[in-house]
């Protein structure tokens, strides 16, 4: 009996074939996972292997949907021209770190995933919204981005692990994320902002700042709110200021919530219009 089915299966298969007519099997996508093999430029696609340790085969292009671009922990890759991603994932193990001297620009389906302990260090004035933060923003808690150079619009709508402002080239002029910067889960640290400064508020808007882990200044300028704007800042460490100036501008007020401690041993805090609790 089993046998008589099988010969009407084979049969049909037959027939409908001979008539034009097979039937549809789904296709998968095929997906790759390319690893850095080394600090060297990302934007070359001889820097990746679908092999750890290399071995396997390098990436035809960055804009293959459904790849995943891994940079490997100890590995420091420096970009050395633009460099487009349209796969599925951009991720930093801990221990990697990826320095965009060019724009990095994701597609908008892309994940920016940084791991504990992995680092991106901004290094070109490209508008964050238009490159980098263009897709899914992923960061550990304990992720670190540095800014070392900025468009004049700062980063919004990202929730960062560790943030640190550390200007080593004038932006040309305030670098303001109009109260769009909401979330930093680990600490924020103000080392540089050359002789600009980092306003997290502007007039027409009042933001809620979270902070997880501490607020530190070294150095730079740290504007609350400007205009008419206020700004109510939530640490959930400690404020440590060495350098540099904590202020607002304007009419506006800001709040300052600190959960820790709060240690003033140099710099500039302007506390008129600011309340402290």
């Amino acid at each position: 009996m089993k046998r008589n089915w099988l010969y009407v299966i084979v049969i049909a298969a037959v027939m409908l074939s001979v008539w034009g007519v097979m039937p549809t099997l789904p296709v998968r996508a095929i997906s790759f996972t390319y690893y850095s093999q080394g600090s060297l430029a990302p934007n070359l696609t001889s820097s990746w292997n679908t092999a750890r340790l290399g071995g396997g085969s390098t990436p035809p292009n960055f804009t293959t949907g459904g790849t995943v671009f891994v940079i490997q922990n100890g590995h420091n890759m420096v970009t050395s021209a633009p460099w487009p991603i349209s796969g599925s994932k951009l991720q930093i193990e801990n221990g990697g770190t990826l320095i965009a001297n060019d724009a990095v620009t994701l597609a908008a389906a892309t994940t920016f995933q940084i791991d504990a302990g992995g680092t991106y260090v901004h290094n070109n004035a490209v508008a964050y919204g238009g490159s980098i933060f263009q897709g899914v923003e992923a960061f550990a808690p304990a992720s670190t981005v540095i800014l070392n150079n900025s468009n004049a619009t700062g980063p919004s709508g990202v929730t960062f692990g560790n943030l640190i402002i550390n200007f080593t080239t004038d932006p040309g002029s305030v670098v303001s994320s109009a109260g769009s910067l909401t979330t930093i889960n680990g600490s924020f640290i103000i080392s540089s902002t050359m002789t600009r400064e980092f306003r997290l508020a502007a007039d027409a808007s009042s933001p809620i700042v979270s902070v997880g882990g501490n607020l530190i200044i070294s150095g730079g300028t740290l504007n609350l709110t400007s205009g008419t704007a206020t700004t109510v800042l939530n640490i959930g460490g400690n404020v440590d200021q060495s350098g540099g100036t904590l202020n607002r501008t304007g009419t506006g007020t800001g709040l300052i919530n600190v959960a820790g401690n709060w240690s003033t041993t140099g710099g500039t805090f302007t506390a008129t219009g600011i309340n402290v609790t």
